[in-house]
């Protein structure tokens, strides 16, 4: 039962995390409290907060990809010791990070070409 839940509760964050991406890749989520990749770099303005989303946006739709995928692994060939979910986990917050810094380095890119577009939004 408990590999069960865990197979569950892997697979339900990775549709959640997959979700996300695809809408911080349509742009769709505008500069808030509490949902998306927030640095001080990404939270300057809303361009550069939708620039650094979209550019992250492949790294969190594989960040959901993966525990999803592990998940359903769990759930066809067991997961007594919870290796699948463990794996699911580790491949979110790996992609997760990487989506940070890939949002971080588009977000000073971004901010850096607004230094020196005049008129641009600050």
């Amino acid at each position: 039962m408990a590999e069960v839940l865990g197979a569950l509760f892997t697979g339900a964050a990775g549709v959640l995390v997959l979700i996300l991406g695809v809408v911080f890749a349509r742009g769709k989520l505008s500069m808030n409290a509490w949902v998306g990749i927030r640095f001080p770099s990404t939270t300057v303005n809303e361009e550069i907060w939708q620039a650094s989303h979209q550019a992250a946006s492949g790294w969190i739709i594989l960040a959901g990809v993966g525990p999803l995928v592990t998940a359903v692994l769990a759930l066809i060939f067991g997961d007594p010791d919870g290796v699948w979910t463990l794996v699911g986990m580790l491949l979110l917050l790996a992609f997760i990070l990487v989506a940070g810094a890939v949002a971080s380095k588009e977000a000073k890119k971004v901010a850096a070409a607004q230094e020196t577009t005049p008129g641009a939004m600050r």
